[in-house]
């Protein structure tokens, strides 16, 4: 080989080394790009309590409308207290004495319930009954990501 190929070999190997470096280079940068992307994506702002928590509505139809279900999630012993004028009294039903409340489905016109968040994982539905005097307040609690019937308070008169 005469010194012209050789010279004409060399550069077109200088010009493949260039491109190959300049392609990894441009690959570095569309994967730093695409990197860059994720992180956006994973700064997206998430509550993490909700997302570990079902949600209360949906739990609360079919705790209301489903005689079983509503058994699984009641934390037994369960607590009822009757805070009265005369004193407070407090008792505990047991899972065999269990009687299902369907929580005003098919309700009589004077029912009023009511759906009050107290705090974080505590909701309280309050049951009324127009000019009776009856008020009674069910307290919800999420443990675990799940929420629980915990307990009663009559407040009737």
């Amino acid at each position: 080989m005469d010194s012209l190929s050789l010279n004409l070999c060399s550069k077109i190997s200088l010009l493949l080394l260039i491109c190959l470096f300049l392609s990894n280079c441009n690959s570095n940068k569309k994967a730093s790009e695409t990197a860059g992307k994720s992180t956006l994506v994973s700064k997206k702002k998430v509550n993490y309590y909700d997302s570990l928590t079902e949600n209360f509505d949906s739990f609360f139809k079919k705790f209301q409308s489903d005689s079983v279900f509503q058994l699984t999630r009641v934390k037994f012993p369960f607590k009822i207290t009757n805070e009265s004028e005369e004193g407070d009294s407090t008792w505990f039903v047991r899972k065999s004495n269990w009687k299902y409340t369907s929580y005003g489905i098919g309700k009589a016109a004077d029912e009023i319930i009511k759906k009050k968040k107290i705090k974080e994982g505590l909701i309280n539905i309050e049951l009324t009954i127009e000019d009776t005097g009856v008020l009674v307040n069910h307290y919800f609690i999420n443990k675990d990501g799940k929420w629980w019937l915990a307990y009663m308070v009559d407040d009737s008169d």
